[in-house]
């Protein structure tokens, strides 16, 4: 009779028992699952906000050295967000446009290729200053340019980028 109590207690897992482990294994699996899932989308995000940033950056420097070279600002366009300067004579180059193109969100350049992609309407504006440090209109008084641009990575109507440099014309005046 010992023989048969034995075998009783050493019988294996209900069906029961059973059930219930799987069910708290696939609880913590779906924690698991659900952290990780949430770290890879912050990492992706994150690297798309720094591949934004790394272009928006190029961007801003081309349109500073741009405009940096520049002996004065032919036309700027504030309500177009636009701009266009001419170089000296020397130089030998031709007028640099930068503008904002409403329709496809981006800045293009003078032969309408794409600079910046992802710039919502009012994410570049640009500032003009006289010689003695005053805002005035875009024409020849311009000596110094104020850029901003913004970014909307995301698309969700909030800039997640924002950048700005002032720009000293070095050859304001000359010919």
């Amino acid at each position: 009779m010992n023989k048969n109590i034995y075998k009783k207690n050493c019988s294996g897992m209900t069906l029961i028992e059973l059930m219930i482990v799987i069910t708290i294994i696939s609880f913590v699996i779906l924690g698991l699952v659900t952290f990780f899932g949430g770290g890879i989308r912050s990492w992706i995000s994150g690297q798309n906000q720094l591949q934004a940033q790394r272009e928006a950056r190029i961007a801003l420097d081309k349109i500073a050295k741009e405009i940096r070279e520049a002996n004065g600002v032919i036309e700027g366009f504030s309500y177009e967000k636009a701009i266009e300067v001419s170089f000296p004579t020397i130089l030998n180059k031709n007028n640099a446009i930068f503008k904002y193109d409403k329709a496809t969100e981006s800045i293009r350049t003078g032969n309408n290729n794409i600079l910046l992609d992802n710039v919502p309407d009012g994410g570049f504006n640009i500032l003009y200053f006289d010689i003695n440090g005053d805002i005035c209109e875009a024409d020849k008084n311009a000596s110094k340019v104020e850029v901003s641009i913004e970014v909307d990575v995301d698309g969700d109507k909030n800039p997640d980028i924002t950048l700005k440099t002032e720009i000293n014309l070095r050859n304001y005046g000359r010919s």
